[in-house]
Order: C-alpha cells, then structure tokens, then sequence
C-alpha cells in the first residue's frame, strides 16, 4: 500500500495575483509567432496567407451565417489548428467577387481564450482583430436589439497582468480598444441602420457564481465612466492587441440583465432573435 503522508507546514501560500503589479516593465516571456511558424510548417502552406482582418466570433454555427451571408465552399478554407485551444479558422477569401477576405472562428470564453486566439492571430498575419460576444447588461434602459460597440474595459486579473508586460507607465483601471478602427466599425454599422450604443464594460472572468457584492457595487457606480455591461474578455483582449500591435475592436449583444431591487441584485434573461442580431451585425462589417 502506497501511503501519502500530508505535511503541515507553519507558512502560508502567498497569493501570486496580489503581485501583478510589481512586474512593471517585464518582457514578455513566450512568443506567439514561434507557435505560428510552427503552424505554418506544419499545415504546409495553408496558413502563410491569413487575410489581415480577424473576427472571434461567439456562436458554434459560423458555418451556417457564412452560407447565410452568400459564401460558398469554394469560398472558404477549413484549418483546424487546435493544439493549444481547440480552435477552427474559416479563411474566407471569396472567389471572383471584390469583397473583403477574412478570417472567423469560434470564441472561447475568458482570457485565457481569447488572449490564446487573439495572440495567434496577430502572429499569423492578422493586423485588426474584432471580438462579437455577448453581454449582461447593468442598465435596463439598454434594449435587447442594441449593439454595443465598446469604449473600453475594466480590467480582470489578466488585464491587469497584461499591461504590465513591455510597459512601464503606470497601469489603469480600464484598457481600451483602437479608437480609429473603433470609428471605422462604428460608421459601417450606423451605415445599415443598426441601433449602436458606444459603452464601458467590466471585465469579469466569471459567468456563474459571480459574488452579488460585488456586482452590487458595480451597479451602484455612479462615475462617468461607469460600466453599462459585464463581458468576459474585452479588457484582456485589448492588452493581448496591445502586445501584438494590431488594431482591436469589441462588439457585444446582450442575453441577460442585472438591476437592483432595494439592496438585492436581481438578474434574468432575455429572449430575443440573437443569431438575427449577429447576421446584420457581420453583414455590416463584411458585405
């Protein structure tokens, strides 16, 4: 019989996260463009041409929008390159038509997902990434059918973490997409009637079991820069673009709410055409 002996120490473990801000200025320690060579070596080619614009795109069906967009098989090249995240391009270069060429691919929730993805893309060749997610609103005039395009993020732990790396000026308490590929987007949108909401939101890595203290005070914030949705990946994001130097933009739809009833949190869900939603949100951007 093996027998594991537990040894009870005096000192306690000290929490690593409460040094995030101590690194000041530290180089960044694991490249992603040595993955990405890697990557283009061994599918042969398929990935030495990635179009310069990127889309992580939050839904399992993207096959079925790109048809729903007019795109045909020949259109588009499947590569599955998920080693480190299990990760699908769709390479969209439309064939005999001047349209824009793209790449999309399904999003992982949080940091650690979408900084994986965000980062590899940029090392593959994209110069301007756009995150479409979803959110939970704070403000309940915000309506269901509303596109947000974000100003900017509070940031979560890995945000934090992130804009300490190659960065010595003092860090702030939100990141930000790129304000001129921001205003780009945002004219494409208004372009085809899409009601358009320009917001803060805070960067929460959770989804269950968030702590009602604290989205209480999130909701009693009052500054004029106070969040109007929680997201999961925005404000990591915008620091992994940061890095990466390509250009990042946020667009998020809501799926739930979160009011105060006295003192008491509340939240619920909303039932609306969310894929309608989307497809006029990528045919605005793409068509």
């Amino acid at each position: 019989m093996l027998c594991i002996t537990l040894c009870s120490c005096h000192h306690q473990p000290k929490p690593f996260w409460k040094s995030y801000n101590h690194f000041k200025g530290d180089t960044s320690l694991i490249q992603p463009k040595e993955y990405a060579d890697y990557l283009k070596t061994k599918f042969h080619g398929q990935l030495d041409s990635v179009p310069m614009l990127a889309i992580i795109f939050y839904d399992r069906n993207i096959p079925e929008y790109l048809d729903s967009l007019g795109y045909k098989p020949a259109d588009i090249k499947v590569v599955a390159i998920g080693e480190t995240d299990p990760e699908v391009l769709y390479i969209v270069k439309p064939v005999g038509r001047h349209i824009p060429t793209f790449t999309i691919t399904g999003g992982m929730p949080g940091a650690g997902g979408v900084c994986t993805q965000a980062a590899e893309l940029g090392a593959l060749g994209a110069t301007a990434i756009i995150h479409i997610g979803t959110c939970g609103f704070l403000d309940t005039t915000i309506k269901a059918d509303e596109v947000v395009l974000s100003k900017g993020s509070y940031n979560d732990g890995a945000a934090a973490l992130l804009a300490n790396v190659n960065h010595s000026a003092k860090a702030t308490a939100l990141s930000y997409p790129d304000s001129v590929f921001t205003s780009q987007i945002l004219s494409k949108l208004t372009q085809r009637h899409l009601a358009v909401k320009q917001l803060y939101g805070v960067t929460l890595p959770i989804f269950y079991y968030q702590p009602s203290g604290l989205i209480n005070k999130i909701l009693q914030d009052d500054s004029p820069t106070k969040p109007s949705y929680i997201e999961m990946e925005g404000a990591p994001f915008f620091q992994t673009a940061r890095l990466g130097k390509f250009r990042s933009a946020s667009i998020v739809m809501g799926t739930d709410y979160y009011y105060l009833h006295g003192q008491t949190v509340k939240h619920y869900f909303v039932d609306f055409n969310s894929k309608k939603l989307k497809l006029q949100v990528l045919r605005a951007l793409l068509l």
